[in-house]
């Protein structure tokens, strides 16, 4: 992989910092075309950003628009697979939700409120997923799909996992959905 040296270490933190200052000026609410826009920037400046785990600002950011998304897995599922998949995706957690994250055991179960069992998103609570399920047939986003809204459970190892937000307080367990049956 490629090494930066310290001047070029220094100027990507600083153009990383540029586009986080501007993310709030610029956008109201984060979207994937957002994310798409910035992570493009420091591919084309560093095509081993990512790769190399990217530093905490990035991740924050990738938090703030995930977070911030409605119906992620409508969005551009593909995208958030490919930037989860990424060494160090676990940096999205805060450092709360890392010691939160830590302290559960190998393996739990978690539920999901939704259409589809194929997403990032999951919960520790099940009430949490009961509210999603009822409230998702009420979008028309959803509505397009012809699906029935459902409430999903798994038991899922830690290793699968790439780890937990409370933002929302939803208790939230993201997934590698697709290591996941």
């Amino acid at each position: 992989m490629k090494k930066l040296t310290g001047k070029q270490q220094k100027e990507l933190d600083n153009h990383v910092q540029l586009l986080l200052e501007q993310k709030d000026y610029l956008w109201h609410e984060p979207t994937t075309n957002d994310l798409i826009m910035i992570t493009n920037k420091l591919l084309d400046y560093d095509r081993w950003f990512l790769a190399r785990g990217a530093t905490k600002a990035y991740w924050k950011f990738v938090a703030d628009v995930y977070t911030g998304i409605e119906f992620p897995y409508l969005q551009r599922q593909d995208l958030w697979r490919v930037i989860m998949s990424q060494p160090k995706a676990e940096q999205v957690m805060t450092t709360k939700e890392r010691h939160y994250f830590e302290k559960l055991p190998n393996e739990f179960e978690v539920y999901r409120g939704g259409i589809c069992d194929q997403s990032l998103s999951w919960t520790l609570d099940k009430k949490i997923a009961e509210f999603f399920s009822n409230r998702t047939g009420k979008f028309e986003e959803v509505k397009k799909t012809f699906l029935p809204s459902h409430i999903f459970t798994k038991t899922v190892n830690k290793e699968n996992c790439i780890g937990y937000l409370d933002r929302g307080k939803e208790q939230e367990i993201l997934i590698k959905y697709w290591e996941v049956t």
